[in-house]
């Protein structure tokens, strides 16, 4: 991402989409506190984890400035999105039995509450943290908002949630890594609905999406 931010060009000026994955605060964990590289790699904790979250948010600061340098940070929308949460027990998580019986465990509550941050073209307030319970089913609506495209979505806009109102959110939890990679399909995927906080809502089982027979 350094690169990135370093070599960072406008040459066109037509709006241009960008989706940009990065490996960022995932494991291994290789980057101590002065954001060094690090061999071997750290373990999962909660200090390994927080070092490379904070350096990798100074490199995506990085690239910001670069935008800002180039006059195309403030009309820009920016999303960054994780898939999962940290492989760590929330702080504030209190573990419960979900109806049907599936245990709700601190590794489910934790990947069940990624990082979700946005800029919308024009803004240029401090940075502002909401409760409100999101998931990546508001995003299309939030996008569509943000730009004035116009579209109708089931999902209302993440800046039009009150976080005050608690919502059901879904989950869904499988062994993602089948049979060493050999199988055609996952193991039977669970829908996990969460009423109000992922850390002190209600749990319960929804549904389930089991590979074909035989499968």
């Amino acid at each position: 991402m350094g690169k990135m931010a370093a070599s960072l060009s406008v040459d066109r000026d037509q709006p241009v989409f960008k989706l940009i994955h990065l490996q960022g605060t995932h494991w291994p964990m290789v980057v101590d506190e002065r954001c060094g590289f690090r061999e071997p790699p750290f373990g999962i904790t909660r200090e390994s984890t927080t070092n490379q979250s904070r350096c990798n948010l100074i490199k995506l600061l990085d690239l910001f400035q670069s935008m800002q340098t180039h006059g195309i940070y403030d009309d820009a929308l920016i999303i960054v999105m994780a898939d999962h949460g940290a492989q760590l027990p929330p702080v504030r998580y209190k573990p419960n039995e979900a109806d049907g019986g599936i245990f709700v465990n601190e590794w489910i509550a934790a990947q069940a509450t990624p990082l979700l941050a946005i800029k919308r073209p024009g803004d240029r307030d401090s940075i502002q943290v909401s409760e409100a319970p999101t998931s990546i089913a508001n995003v299309p609506a939030t996008l569509n908002k943000a730009l004035g495209l116009g579209g109708i979505f089931s999902n209302p806009s993440i800046f039009d949630l009150d976080e005050h109102t608690e919502r059901i959110q879904s989950f869904y939890v499988y062994p993602w890594a089948r049979a060493d990679w050999t199988s055609d399909y996952a193991t039977p995927i669970r829908e996990l609905l969460v009423e109000g906080s992922p850390y002190t809502g209600t749990w319960r089982l929804g549904r389930e999406f089991k590979p074909p027979p035989g499968e």
